[in-house]
């Protein structure tokens, strides 16, 4: 198997991005022929943050400039929002970063359990469906709107263990969705 460098994987990303238009007409995956395309939700999240000055837009509202880090994103940009500053105050068991990754997208408390932080409070799971697979099931539900896979969970570098700092979606309290990240595995379930 080959190795891909971080820079030769974030170049075909945007390779990727670019030939977005070709993809979703490929009869395999079931785009072509739509009358209506299919919504979809991205959620990116990068655990240790990024250099602001390269990242985060200065104009607020429709009118603002992508910066270096987002500039791969331009053919979205009218469907881009990008959140600054918003603050997840949830309070219980775990430390920060297991109730920071925990309740990011479900907003609610993590269980009690066995999984021992930095703090004297060791949690479990997130006691929420997150938001993504909220969004998720709506779509699904109508036939109209239905894809072929409901959710794609991806993930760079996930550790091989299981626990609160490796995982963000949630299909319901306590259960966990394990994202892929081997592009190869990704690519045989597409």
């Amino acid at each position: 198997m080959n190795q891909t460098t971080r820079r030769e994987f974030l170049r075909d990303l945007g390779l990727s991005a670019a030939a977005l238009p070709f993809v979703l007409n490929l009869p395999s995956l079931g785009f072509a022929n739509q009358t209506v395309r299919k919504q979809r939700l991205v959620i990116m999240f990068s655990p240790n943050g990024v250099i602001p000055n390269a990242f985060w837009p200065e104009e607020e509202g429709e009118d603002f400039k992508l910066k270096e880090s987002l500039s791969p994103l331009e053919p979205f940009k009218s469907k881009l929002l990008t959140l600054h500053g918003v603050c997840d105050k949830v309070r219980g068991d775990g430390d920060s970063h297991m109730r920071g990754i925990g309740c990011l997208l479900t907003g609610t408390e993590l269980f009690p359990g066995n999984i021992q932080g930095g703090s004297d409070t060791p949690a479990g799971w997130s006691s929420g469906i997150s938001i993504d697979q909220e969004i998720k099931n709506f779509l699904q539900a109508d036939a109209a709107r239905r894809t072929r896979f409901g959710s794609l969970e991806f993930g760079v570098m996930v550790p091989e263990r299981a626990d609160t700092w490796t995982r963000m979606s949630y299909s319901g309290p306590n259960k966990p969705i394990a994202p892929i990240d081997d592009p190869y595995q990704m690519f045989s379930k597409l």
